[in-house]
């Protein structure tokens, strides 16, 4: 997930940004401002700044299932220093808020 992002300009070379990136909306970039081209722009990635970000799919372990049921599954987006990692598989505790979308 992005957190400041910088652009390229491919006709002038130009390094535009940083720009903030808020929720999940994509940002586009209007024109150069040194040559006022309108494009195309590459995302430098080695000037954006990422946030740890990282979505699981939570399921019911299969042993606590009853018979004829499918397990329930959830999605959890965890962010900045609540991420510590899992592995397909694994059984993992989790601790935070609920956000309906």
């Amino acid at each position: 997930m992005l957190k400041w992002v910088r652009f390229d300009c491919q006709k002038c070379g130009q390094v535009l940004g940083p720009f903030t990136q808020e929720g999940e909306g994509e940002i586009k970039v209007a024109h150069c401002f040194n040559c006022q081209s309108r494009g195309p722009f590459a995302l430098n990635s080695a000037q954006t700044v990422y946030k740890n970000y990282q979505k699981l799919t939570l399921q019911e372990s299969p042993g606590t299932v009853p018979p004829g049921r499918l397990p329930r599954q959830r999605e959890a987006i965890l962010l900045w220093d609540l991420i510590d990692s899992a592995k397909p598989g694994e059984e993992v505790e989790i601790t935070g808020y609920v956000i309906s979308i």
